[in-house]
């Protein structure tokens, strides 16, 4: 703590006290601002002006995520599954024609054929890519859609508790009917193919994260601070991305964590009731591969059959459970305190 005496045009000396290294251009506020250093006022506001830097939130999110090693192991896994996915596969299909397949019966890996070969001769180790590329594609999509959907409905219906009883019925008539039933309806609806299915799984899907949403929501929108930014006409749409998004930001990515082996699973079983988006030949996903292989008994046989896709697949959800968690534990602002 530094005291200083100034003098302003040869009029009355002040003294001041204050720290050297937050104001050490003191002098040329003086002469800057000699009407309102006239007031006394001015010197308890120089004395509660902090100098520090702005905090950017998103910042320090992804600052602190990707100086983790563990998220770094996990993103690097994703982007070289992503890359041989695209690679392998471009060009050619799950399971060609008789004369293009190197045999008609399945065989066990070889340096030739690191993965075997298929249920019909392919390539499996093409046909394991091909798949790959295919789920990614179908998981990725559906994720986004339900996750996007369920934040912005989870948001407004959370916040503005008028829609509250609109959103309640709405809810209840879609999720009475079972959600297979309800996804094979949509299929027949609007059709087979990759949007359709799409369609058909998200119209109800989003309802779990909307309704995580809106409890968090729910939860952080009567606190002390939102209640005084909106008292003090801050408009709602700032208030949510703001102040609650990034405290409700961390269950929603937690969530769809688990969301990853669901769609897996989801594709297995309309797979296995014909409702598919794949034809298994020209193109496949390794929900397909799983339900074709596990219909038959020549993985007792060929092991490779069921254990190579159902490897993809585990360390396909570990990594991006692993990416999921790091990023919300991140996302909390408890962690940036």
């Amino acid at each position: 703590m530094a005291k200083k005496k100034y003098k302003i045009d040869g009029e009355q000396e002040y003294t001041v006290h204050f720290h050297d290294k937050y104001f050490v251009d003191f002098k040329t506020k003086i002469a800057n601002n000699k009407e309102i250093w006239n007031r006394h006022e001015y010197v308890g506001a120089l004395a509660e002006q902090i100098n520090t830097r702005k905090s950017n939130y998103w910042r320090k999110v992804w600052t602190k995520t990707f100086k983790n090693w563990e998220f770094l192991l996990a993103l690097l896994f994703i982007i070289t599954l992503v890359i041989l996915s695209i690679v392998f596969s471009v060009g050619k299909t799950a399971v060609p024609d008789g004369d293009a397949r190197p045999s008609n019966t399945p065989a066990n890996p070889s340096w030739k054929y690191p993965f075997g070969l298929g249920l019909h001769g392919e390539n499996y180790f093409t046909e394991i890519w091909i798949g790959t590329r295919t789920t990614l594609y179908f998981m990725l999509v559906v994720i986004a859609l339900q996750l996007l959907i369920g934040l912005i409905i989870g948001c407004i219906w959370g916040f503005y508790r008028k829609s509250d009883i609109l959103f309640i019925n709405v809810t209840n008539i879609i999720q009475i009917v079972p959600s297979l039933l309800f996804i094979v309806f949509g299929i027949f609806l609007f059709g087979k193919g990759f949007w359709p299915v799409v369609a058909a799984v998200t119209i109800q899907s989003w309802i779990t994260f909307a309704m995580a949403t809106r409890v968090q929501v729910m939860y952080v929108k009567n606190r002390e601070y939102n209640i005084m930014s909106g008292l003090l006409g801050t408009p709602s749409s700032k208030i949510i991305t703001k102040n609650i998004l990034p405290k409700v930001m961390p269950v929603l990515v937690s969530v769809a964590a688990f969301a990853i082996p669901d769609a897996i699973a989801l594709d297995a079983t309309l797979s296995y009731l014909n409702f598919g988006f794949v034809d298994g030949s020209i193109n496949t996903s390794l929900g397909f591969i799983i339900q074709s292989v596990s219909m038959t008994t020549s993985w007792m046989e060929f092991p490779g059959l069921i254990v190579f896709p159902m490897l993809v697949i585990s360390l396909l959800s570990f990594a991006m459970f692993l990416i999921s968690k790091i990023i919300a534990d991140n996302l909390n602002p408890k962690s940036h305190t």
